[in-house]
């Protein structure tokens, strides 16, 4: 396997598309919104992007360049009441 290259050196940066639609991120923990990168070292955050940014095929891969991680919705904490219109 060919050494990874470092963050700096692939302009691994907050914006464009995201590490979490690319073929190269994996993620064991779905829980998590970090992975790792088949090219690149460190941890890696699925919302973050670089120049080696290829699209993943399937539901993976349609994830929009501008998406925002979503929070769990686990019990109670996941509900929000509405305003009452009466």
């Amino acid at each position: 396997m060919a050494e990874k290259r470092t963050q700096a050196s692939v302009n691994y940066r907050l914006g464009g598309t995201h590490c979490g639609a690319c073929k190269h991120f994996y993620n064991e923990n779905e829980k998590t919104e970090t992975g790792e990168c088949r090219l690149v070292e460190g941890v890696i955050g699925e919302v973050l992007g670089c120049d080696l940014f290829e699209r993943a095929p399937g539901p993976k891969g349609n994830r929009p360049a501008n998406a925002q991680p979503q929070q769990p919705k686990t019990g109670m904490a996941g509900l929000v009441r509405k305003k009452s219109s009466y």
